[in-house]
């Protein structure tokens, strides 16, 4: 007798499969967006190996606001909390977004609740829950500057300003920010830039967000300021130019007036003959000349290139030398012959000659005899031929003038005979 023997091999699998999600593009965390691409994954070892490509079920549901909706294989689902189930292998998980027709999403709270059962029955225990929040919110941006800036009831800037736009998004992230100057074409922010043109200026500006959030345009109002200001030397009291030295005296103050048609004048500064600068508050004196240096600077820090002159004290008054008659000297005509014990003798005619010297320069040389004035000599030297007839003693006077108005005076007594 022939006895056939058949063999069977049954598997026991009383462990249940288990499930996960995973999210792909755009989310941060549990913060997603139209685009957030959801993935529930399932595992069975027993079932995967004996049921084909079906042999687990997934089943799910998503919660939301009232009217919101998810799109899942072609088809878009109310969001409403009710239970959904796809049969897929080991390989192939559900997949959906939450979104509606038009790709919006509604504001709120998205509850995702999912868990796996293989084909003998097993349930996997753990029902899993996760919140999601969509990016609703748009970016906040905001303009800073980098470099000079001054704030009273304007904004103020310079052409070396940097401005920059920084943006914060609690969501998914800033996608990118948009700006334009006064009217021009709209340009996407990717570095700081600068407005040269001086004047008022409008800078708008806002970002969006990678779930296309896009912020309300916000404006700010600057005024570029590259105009440095004007800053001036002015004297009160005795001054004269030549061609390298303004002289003063030591009673001539200087003052140091500026102005600025910008963002304001800030301060004025000064030095003389390199010595450190001195912030200008009132008006100076100076005791000895040398060279003054000077610039105004307004609150950007505008300043024009340093200005500079020379100066020159000069206090004392000129000094004045008689070359003929010189005291105590006997001239026949014309000639000094010897020197006296007594007065000076002129016999005959005589050439009066005179020198003057001064630091800031002699203007005019002025003559007497006896109190008139015989001669005025536009220099720093005198020659005046004394040949008219004259007798006995007299006094001659030479007046000296610097060119900061000081007068300087000398005396001599002579004796003249001429016929």
């Amino acid at each position: 007798m022939n006895i056939t023997v058949y063999n069977q091999t049954h598997y026991l699998d009383l462990e249940p499969p288990m499930s996960w999600i995973e999210l792909e593009l755009d989310h941060d965390g549990n913060i997603i967006t139209p685009y957030t691409e959801f993935m529930i994954w399932q595992e069975d070892f027993a079932c995967n190996q004996t049921g084909g490509s079906q042999c687990c079920a997934i089943h799910f549901r998503i919660d939301g606001p009232p009217g919101s909706m998810f799109y899942w294989e072609g088809k878009y689902l109310a969001a409403d909390g009710s239970w959904h189930t796809g049969d897929y292998g080991f390989d192939t998980p559900i997949a959906f977004q939450i979104r509606d027709s038009t790709g919006y999403i509604k504001a709120g709270k998205y509850v995702v609740e999912y868990y796996a059962e293989d084909c003998l029955g097993n349930t996997e225990p753990t029902i899993h829950r996760q919140t999601y929040y969509p990016d609703t919110t748009a970016p906040t941006t905001t303009l800073l500057f980098s470099g000079p800036h001054y704030e009273d009831q304007n904004e103020w800037i310079n052409h070396g300003t940097e401005i920059k736009l920084d943006t914060a998004d609690l969501g998914i992230g800033t996608k990118l920010i948009k700006y334009r100057i006064d009217n021009g074409a709209w340009l996407t922010y990717d570095e700081p830039f600068h407005i040269t043109t001086e004047g008022t200026h409008i800078i708008s500006y806002y970002s969006k967000d990678w779930t296309n959030n896009i912020e309300e345009e916000k404006t700010k109002t600057v005024i570029v300021d590259s105009t440095a200001p004007q800053a001036n030397l002015i004297f009160d009291g005795d001054t004269y130019d030549d061609e390298t030295t303004k002289w003063i005296t030591s009673d001539t103050h200087i003052q140091l007036p500026a102005s600025d048609t910008g963002c304001g004048l800030k301060a004025i500064y000064y030095r003389v003959d390199n010595s450190d600068w001195t912030e200008y508050t009132d008006p100076f004196t100076l005791t000895n000349g040398d060279l003054i240096e000077f610039y105004a600077e307004d609150h950007l820090g505008n300043a024009p290139s340093i200005q500079q002159l020379t100066l020159g004290v000069d206090n004392e008054a000129p000094s004045i030398t008689y070359l003929a008659p010189q005291d105590n000297h006997l001239y026949i005509a014309g000639r000094e012959i010897l020197a006296l014990r007594t007065e000076s003798i002129i016999i005959g005619s005589l050439r009066v000659e005179a020198t003057a010297t001064d630091a800031s320069g002699i203007d005019k040389i002025e003559f007497y005899i006896d109190g008139t004035l015989r001669y005025t000599e536009p220099s720093n030297s005198l020659q005046w031929l004394w040949d008219e007839k004259s007798l006995f003693t007299h006094t001659l006077t030479i007046k000296a003038y610097d060119n900061l108005g000081r007068i300087s005076t000398k005396e001599t007594t002579v004796k003249i005979f001429n016929y």
